[in-house]
């Protein structure tokens, strides 16, 4: 977990390999299981998957997010731990566990890992055959999902410390435009962008990036002139 932490600080990729290391985690820390994925649950219901150990086990993460049944939904919602000993078989899924057994998944468990504000997310484990939980089991996927909790919880705040630097240095480089324009010192031009905002109900980031990215095409469009040959 430690190295995962560190992984974190080298941008994108540092993240995605982050949560590719967390699921690979899994599989070695929880014997039994074949497969594993992250997933968070959009605002419309469906499943977006972070991170899996075979991109073909999105496909079943994707399935519970469509027919709203699943152990992986069904922690989402919950809040808590789901588990399918036999999927094919369980009438809590009378659609889902029938699909998922025909592509070679026998049993199932998810853990909910994330109670922050706007963010729901689950750890999935998938086996081909069946998996028999016992308390000791149960306990160390528990431990387990509270670690990759933490990391995950990581992530986001490295992805929103990320988005607002980018923010506030969009606003500064509108601010420098605004400036320029009109002739007004920082503070007269914070409170043009602000007063734009409001009177066209439109966030100040993207206001600021439009304001940007107008002046960016003017420039790109301004041909500079060619330096004249030098005789001698």
């Amino acid at each position: 977990m430690s190295s995962l932490a560190q992984s974190l600080h080298h941008g994108q990729q540092g993240r995605e390999k982050a949560l590719t290391s967390l699921v690979d985690g899994a599989i070695d820390a929880l014997p039994g299981w074949h497969y594993a994925s992250i997933s968070v649950a959009a605002g419309d219901g469906s499943l977006k998957t972070l991170a899996a150990t075979d991109q073909w086990i999105v496909r079943c993460d994707d399935f519970q997010g469509e027919l709203r049944q699943g152990p992986c939904y069904d922690a989402l919602i919950d809040g808590t731990y789901t588990f399918a000993v036999d999927l094919k078989h369980d009438r809590r899924w009378p659609d889902y566990g029938p699909m998922v057994a025909n592509l070679g998944i026998t049993s199932q468990m998810a853990l909910f890992l994330s109670e922050e504000p706007g963010l729901r997310a689950s750890l999935n484990l998938y086996a081909k055959s069946r998996v028999d939980l016992d308390q000791d089991a149960l306990e160390v996927a528990q431990l387990f999902a509270n670690a990759a909790a933490g990391v995950l919880g990581m992530v986001r705040t490295f992805e929103q410390l990320t988005e607002a630097l980018a923010t506030r240095r969009t606003i500064g480089q509108a601010m420098g435009i605004v400036m320029e324009r009109y002739t007004i010192d920082d503070e007269q031009a914070f409170r043009f962008l602000t007063r734009l905002s409001q009177t066209t109900n439109t966030k100040l980031r993207l206001v600021a990036e439009d304001l940007v990215r107008g002046a960016l095409s003017r420039a790109h469009s301004i041909d500079l002139p060619k330096r004249a040959d030098r005789t001698d």
